[in-house]
């Protein structure tokens, strides 16, 4: 998005933190897109590699202290390292998520950028900066973009604790969407139930941008399917809220148990972060042998990986389906691939 900012007449600033810190993956090839003339504005993360493996050492202190008196507090060392999922600190402290605490680091930077700013653009998840940008604006008086590149509060695979936390999560969401001057979606489904849930707002101020690919990331790229013999069915990204590639993996091995399929054939590739998920799938389905996974790679050489499929799979979810779209879908379509 700031790549081509520059081309329609804006000047860009970003206000950020470093990702190598935070100990998010980073691709230096896309970095070195954006143009010379965008300005990056590092700010303090309180959630850095250092201050997480500090905090995996107390827990597992605390859990060695514990599990040394009894069985009763061994249990209970189990439930400090392994909560169940409504229960972690995370969920009961952070709304709408962790990076709520990065804000007060960044507010001061945001609000001095803003003061020589015509608009303010928040960009989302996290959330944290739909919030800031909310602050930003009632500290400033600028016009605010609001871009939800996901659901916020229609997120169903985010869950907290108690009703609580819900009601002051749609609140925060409330007050950020009534302040905001446009609200950009990704997905015309979810532009219309957000008309529907806010009829307060204007419904002109809903927009619809649609994600996409960009056509210099493959001008260079032929496809070309591999050679080895099989068919490379790929997938690209995390697999998650919902999706499930049990069920193909089954029908793969009772194809090839049924002989409708030969022995060997084919193939399926997942290039990600979701090994052990994808793994797990596949040995519960008796296809280990038809599948492998591949740690995330930078986009560039996903893009050739892509290209050198026969075909690219994306999985569905009930909890997603009925308002998202997957953005790899746009590089496959890019890449001309089934």
């Amino acid at each position: 998005f700031c790549k081509y900012l520059v081309d329609f007449g804006y000047d860009v600033t970003v206000i950020t933190v470093d990702p190598r810190k935070a100990g998010w993956p980073t691709d230096d090839c896309l970095i070195r897109q954006l143009p010379q003339s965008l300005r990056r504005v590092v700010t303090y993360y309180p959630f850095s590699e250092s201050f997480k493996e500090a905090g995996r050492k107390t827990m597992r202190l605390v859990g060695k202290l514990l599990g040394r008196t009894s069985a009763k507090q061994a249990v209970l060392s189990e439930a400090v390292s392994n909560p169940p999922p409504t229960q972690r600190l995370e969920r009961w402290l952070a709304v709408p998520g962790k990076d709520v605490y990065w804000i007060p680091f960044a507010l001061s930077a945001a609000i001095a950028e803003a003061r020589r700013a015509d608009i303010v653009y928040a960009t989302g998840g996290p959330w944290a900066s739909l919030i800031m940008g909310y602050l930003v604006k009632r500290f400033t008086g600028k016009k605010l973009v609001v871009d939800l590149r996901d659901p916020w509060t229609f997120n169903r695979i985010q869950v907290f604790p108690t009703r609580f936390h819900n009601r002051l999560d749609a609140w925060m969401e409330g007050h950020v969407l009534r302040s905001a001057d446009a609200i950009i979606s990704v997905t015309e489904p979810l532009v219309r139930q957000y008309r529907e849930h806010y009829p307060d707002i204007r419904p002109d101020r809903f927009v619809l941008i649609t994600n996409g690919y960009d056509p210099d990331d493959i001008v260079d790229i032929t496809p070309s399917p591999t050679k080895t013999g099989k068919v490379r069915i790929g997938y690209f990204g995390t697999v998650y809220a919902g999706r499930d590639p049990g069920l193909l993996f089954r029908a793969a091995r009772w194809a090839v148990d049924q002989g409708k399929i030969a022995p060997g054939c084919l193939e399926f590739v997942f290039f990600g972060r979701s090994g052990p998920e994808v793994a797990n799938a596949a040995i519960a389905a008796g296809a280990e042998e038809m599948v492998r996974v591949i740690d995330s790679i930078p986009y560039a050489e996903a893009l050739r990986e892509m290209a050198a499929c026969d075909a690219l799979l994306v999985l569905g979810s009930r909890e997603t389906d009925s308002i998202s779209l997957p953005a790899k879908i746009f590089e496959y379509m890019g890449l001309r691939k089934p």
